[in-house]
């Protein structure tokens, strides 16, 4: 996924100017644009604008394609983007060009689409879903073999007419449909999947069976549910596909494919959206994270988009950051310091995510201007650009997550309890970063894990499948590092309680597996599962001090082994950091270290003590990476 190496992309205005228009510009919002709609539209499609972006390093923008006004309707429209594309290949930058799967403007796509009606999603109350609530923005049913095939004639027509590089396809999610035709589609899904109704449901067919009403849930327990969920799940992933697969065929593969489905985004499971990121590895390059996860360090806690990344690492696709800092009204703003667009920036690269901006092309709402004007923006942009640029090696395809921690990603589970497994899950995670732990997602594939000296961390399981949890106990007998947080193994797949005497207390004879709390706030728990990680972990682990600097560890193509630093606080300037990397490996194949920073960070002196290295940094203020290299000479 994602083969292409050293994309740095932009936002290029991805609305038309209709949708502007009809949503109205009179709320206060960056993403309202008002009086100044038309100059600054008219100059995001000149070349003087793309001149900038391509001396600025970006390689790669997302603009305005379909919004689901219909194909005619759009035509003109198309054109503006088919002469932005013309004068972007000029300078060897791809266009991405955006398309809607979310919504249908029934206004006026019903003119070229008299049966409209029949792609739209109906809700359990039987009225057409809308997108948002918006009335006129009728949600499309992905089950529709007529929206599905009208949205590929509007790729067609982006390929072969607009020349587009690729396609973002945006509320590329599913909410809950009640139309006749998803009803028939699940009973055929059940149909499929089970063979004997009676055993799981007390049912003797599913003829008469109906879609169950949506809720809110923390936990399910109905067992249609659970399958209505996995149907969902499926759906989605199987749309995701399709649309990936024709893509690639109509484009002879060239041509990108990028998703949002609005994940992973606070109270988005697949109860709500019917995504599930494990499914996704061939229905997509890239994905939208869009969230209020600009990371910054806020009361005592980090926050950071790094769960995103982690799945993106887990699942095979690249991560485009799009999350925003907030005002102090709790609306959206623009990175507005050195320090901010850095830590951005520079977050993404480390965390194997598209390195680039979604703000340099908006508007400023002063006549044409956009941020891009804003004197010395442009310039903070091209040099971390330039920097990522000429190091490549350190980043991207060209690396491998390498690290002892695996947090266990149990999609079932999280699917069927979204509070308190969903959430202990992501406490774990924002916990380990803050805490500078590197780690990877597993799931059930990668167990039982085989390497030595590996902790895995499980979250929260209350539902897991049965070959999962005999995976599971193979690997504590096998003397397997576990660490349970929270409750284990209280359900099967299909909701029915475990006998407790075959899940938690069989693990519990083995003395390598540790039990901690039940908290949904995992950096809480009574075992202080943090101190007994790092115990676990001590023979190979990476120390910084002072604290509070999120931490990825990796290997290279060529086996070096790189500690990439990233200073979450870099309104600070930091001297004297002190890395401790402790590995068998030192002093027999890490000998030589490196010091790659696109600021002022140097080495002061590193030191060799049997196992361990200690490394001395001056000057780190945003990132830094440590490359312990494998040649005989020393570097220093």
């Amino acid at each position: 996924m994602g083969g292409r190496k050293g994309i740095v992309w932009a936002y290029w205005g991805h609305e038309p100017m209709d949708h502007l228009r009809r949503t109205g510009n009179n709320k206060e919002s960056i993403f309202n644009i008002g009086m100044c709609i038309e100059p600054w539209y008219k100059r995001i499609h000149g070349e003087e604008m793309i001149e900038k972006a391509y001396n600025a390093g970006i390689n790669t923008v997302y603009t305005h394609f379909f919004k689901g006004f219909g194909l005619e309707h759009e035509k003109e429209e198309m054109e503006n983007t088919c002469k932005l594309t013309q004068i972007a290949h000029k300078y060897d930058i791809k266009v991405l060009g955006y398309c809607q799967l979310g919504s249908l403007y029934y206004e006026t796509a019903i003119d070229e689409i008299p049966d409209l009606e029949k792609m739209a999603r109906i809700d359990q109350d039987g009225r057409i879903g809308t997108w948002g609530g918006a009335y006129y923005r009728w949600s499309p049913c992905f089950n529709s073999r007529a929206f599905i095939d009208y949205i590929k004639k509007v790729i067609e027509y982006g390929i072969r007419h607009v020349k587009l590089d690729g396609f973002h396809f945006d509320n590329s999610y599913n909410e809950a449909c009640y139309c006749d035709n998803c009803r028939q589609k699940f009973i055929d899904f059940l149909e499929k999947n089970i063979a004997n109704p009676r055993e799981i449901f007390g049912l003797k067919s599913f003829k008469n069976v109906r879609i169950p009403p949506y809720k809110q849930l923390s936990e399910v327990h109905d067992p249609l549910y659970l399958w209505w969920l996995k149907y969902r799940s499926e759906l989605c992933s199987n749309t995701h596909k399709e649309l990936f697969s024709f893509v690639k065929d109509i484009s002879d593969g060239k041509a990108e494919v990028l998703h949002n489905p609005a994940f992973p985004r606070k109270g988005r499971s697949v109860n709500e959206i019917g995504f599930e990121p494990s499914l996704s590895p061939d229905g997509c390059d890239f994905v939208f994270a869009e969230n209020d996860r600009f990371i910054q360090e806020k009361e005592e806690a980090l926050i950071s988009q790094i769960e995103a990344f982690k799945f993106g690492q887990r699942f095979g696709y690249r991560v485009f950051d799009t999350s925003w800092p907030l005002n102090s009204r709790g609306g959206h703003r623009y990175p507005e310091t050195y320090e901010e667009i850095m830590r951005f920036v520079c977050q993404s690269m480390i965390f194997g995510g598209i390195c680039g901006t979604q703000w340099i092309a908006r508007s400023v709402k002063k006549g044409d201007a956009a941020e891009i004007d804003i004197p010395g923006q442009l310039d903070i942009l091209s040099n971390i650009f330039k920097y990522f640029k000429n190091n490549l090696e350190l980043f991207e395809k060209n690396t491998k997550p390498y690290n002892h921690i695996k947090l266990l990603y149990h999609p079932f589970n999280c699917m069927a309890s979204p509070g308190k497994g969903l959430k202990t899950f992501g406490g774990i995670i924002a916990r380990l970063a803050a805490e500078g732990m590197p780690f990877s997602l597993v799931t059930g594939d990668d167990i039982p894990m085989v390497e030595e000296n590996q902790v895995l961390i499980i979250p929260e399981l209350i539902y897991i499948k049965e070959d999962l949890y005999k995976k599971i106990i193979e690997m504590a007998r096998n003397g397997g590092k576990i660490i349970i947080i929270g409750e284990f193994a209280i359900y099967n797949e299909n909701g029915s309680e475990y006998d407790s005497e075959k899940t938690l207390f069989e693990l519990k004879k083995e003395g390598n597996v540790i039990v901690g709390s039940s908290e949904e706030n995992a950096g809480n728990s009574e075992a202080d599962w943090i101190n007994i990680l790092k115990r676990l972990t001590g023979k190979n682990s990476v120390v910084i001090e002072p604290g509070k600097m999120m931490i990825e560890t990796s290997k290279d193509k060529n086996g070096r082994f790189l500690i990439h630093i990233l200073n979450p606080d870099n309104d600070k300037l930091y001297d004297n950091i002190h890395v401790c990397i402790t590995s068998e490996d030192i002093g027999t194949k890490y000998r030589d270290v490196k010091i790659y920073s696109p600021e002022s960070t140097q080495l002061k002196y590193y030191k060799i003590d049997g196992s361990s290295m200690n490394i001395y940094l001056n000057g780190l203020k945003t990132m830094a990476t440590i490359a312990l290299e494998t040649e005989n000479e020393r570097i220093v």
